[in-house]
């Protein structure tokens, strides 16, 4: 598919990623900077029993690898996971991984639909949170803010991105120059009362 996207001489704008290697245009953010912020952040407010929940996708995967390289870095080697089949698992990854690994004390979901699942089944079972565990997403989705309670997460500026590729695609059919073929929008960490 990539060499006949090259050959095909159109504009290709890829999004919501960064790579060494883009096809031709790419706008989006790093995910394994994703996952080293978000460690850099829990650690900060002094979690040191990190567990993930995630889906098993290229990006999501590559945000655990960039939250356990970091944590290994802070001295935490083994961060306990439960990968869950599509992103609706929530419930049953965190029951897994609870089950498995009582002790710890956050949470980071491969995505707020997960880390919604995750609150659910927390809540449930009677803990309480953020006191008896905390939970981070991804992704800032509208119900995010009105979990409870109101759901830590990561913000990426899906407007910027999606103006930015417009910018490409309307710079090459008018034959302009359009500046650097990849651009990082960055991404924000949102903390509200799930942390």
């Amino acid at each position: 598919g990539r060499r006949r996207l090259i050959a095909s001489g159109i504009p290709v704008v890829e999004t919501w990623d960064l790579s060494d290697s883009p096809i031709d245009m790419m706008v989006g953010f790093s995910h394994e900077a994703v996952g080293i912020a978000v460690a850099d952040a829990l650690f900060a407010r002094g979690f040191r029993r990190p567990g993930i929940v995630t889906a098993n996708d290229d990006r999501a995967l590559r945000r655990r690898a960039g939250f356990e390289q970091r944590f290994a870095e802070l001295g935490l080697p083994h961060i306990p996971a439960c990968i869950v089949p599509a992103l609706a698992n929530g419930r049953a990854g965190f029951a897994v991984l609870r089950r498995q690994h009582p002790e710890i004390d956050v949470v980071f979901c491969g995505s707020d639909v997960i880390a919604h699942g995750v609150i659910t089944e927390a809540q449930a079972g009677g803990l309480s949170i953020p006191r008896d565990i905390a939970v981070m997403g991804f992704g800032d989705l509208p119900f995010a803010a009105h979990t409870h309670p109101p759901l830590a997460t990561v913000r990426i500026d899906g407007r910027s991105i999606g103006q930015q590729a417009a910018r490409f695609i309307l710079g090459r059919m008018d034959k302009q120059e359009v500046g650097p073929l990849v651009r990082d929008v960055g991404f924000s960490i949102v903390q509200r009362g799930s942390l």
